[in-house]
């Protein structure tokens, strides 16, 4: 039995961190109720186009959960296979058309 007592060790002091952005996270929260726009309203358009450019990537979908992410992401790997297999001759064809279909 070891003789140390419990301890505590702060891997994220997500306290601090909040601090620093409350007033920003605030306003943003203010801007969504005020607009009443949950759902693909111009804070989440405003959103994509913010991690398209900090992604430095085609597009970007934001989702309600990690699990939505991860259902998107095993649907659009579904569908490119699935073609894949069946039309080879297809395959550039179908993985334009599921990135496009990710862009809308």
């Amino acid at each position: 039995m070891s003789s140390l007592g419990p301890y505590k060790i702060t891997i994220v002091d997500l306290r601090a961190q909040h601090g620093k952005i409350l007033d920003e996270v605030r306003m943003a929260i203010d801007e969504v109720t005020d607009s009443q726009q949950f759902i693909l309203g111009p804070v989440v358009k405003r959103f994509e186009e913010q991690m398209t450019q900090h992604l430095q990537c085609g597009f970007a979908i934001a989702v309600g959960s990690g699990s939505d992410a991860l259902l998107n992401l095993l649907r659009a790997t579904y569908w490119h296979y699935r073609f894949i297999l069946l039309r080879p001759a297809q395959q550039e064809c179908v993985v334009e058309n599921i990135q496009a279909f990710f862009r809308r």
